[in-house]
């Protein structure tokens, strides 16, 4: 009896493994189709050029997420209305589970002073971030409530490298999949928060 029990459990175990990685590619495809479907429809509404594939994109993204990029699913940069871009979609492998991330890079009006630390995801944290990037910016009060405003609508966490604002979300195919089928309104929403953010501290 225990061995059978033994036995079933074995295949069950086998058949949920192979059903998570036929499930998890299926997702991971259809996240990868909403974010090249949501860069187009903000590519148009932003005046952003041809969309280019990156080669090496640790290379071009700010030293705190390159030792996370495990396995990157899409890259691509450009060229904006208000400066350059670039959309980093990647995988970080950290057992029990891999961890799905994108990347949005912007660019911001002139060098800026010191590169800042990382936010944090939570709206808390992006919200005490833009007071001190604004403080050290010499914004006013208005301009610092607007900044965070702009800071508490992005989901992911913020991080500034001299004329760079980087955006970390987390959850890739939570957010662009549903009954695994591609949803690019949420990143549409993403990337156009992301815009208004880095328009804020272009001031």
């Amino acid at each position: 009896m225990g061995i059978f029990v033994g036995c079933v459990i074995g295949v069950v175990g086998i058949g949920l493994t192979v059903y998570g990685m036929l499930t998890g590619g299926k997702r991971d495809r259809a996240a990868v189709a909403a974010l090249e479907s949501a860069l187009r429809q903000w590519a148009v509404a932003h005046g952003a050029g041809e969309l280019h594939d990156v080669g090496d994109p640790a290379s071009l993204v700010a030293s705190w997420p390159q030792r996370r990029m495990d396995e990157v699913l899409l890259a691509c940069h450009g060229h904006r209305r208000s400066g350059r871009f670039t959309v980093v979609a990647f995988l970080e492998h950290d057992e029990p589970a891999n961890h799905h991330l994108l990347l949005i890079r912007l660019s911001v009006g002139g060098q800026l002073p010191a590169p800042s630390k990382p936010s944090g995801a939570s709206r808390h944290g992006r919200r005490r971030w833009a007071r001190e990037t604004a403080a050290m910016l010499g914004y006013d009060d208005t301009a610092t409530h607007m900044l965070e405003q702009a800071a508490a609508a992005v989901d992911g966490s913020l991080h500034l490298v001299r004329d760079q604002l980087c955006v970390l979300h987390c959850g890739l195919p939570r957010t662009a999949v549903r009954d695994l089928e591609p949803h690019p309104d949420a990143l549409v929403s993403l990337l156009d928060s992301a815009t208004d953010l880095a328009e804020q501290l272009s001031r």
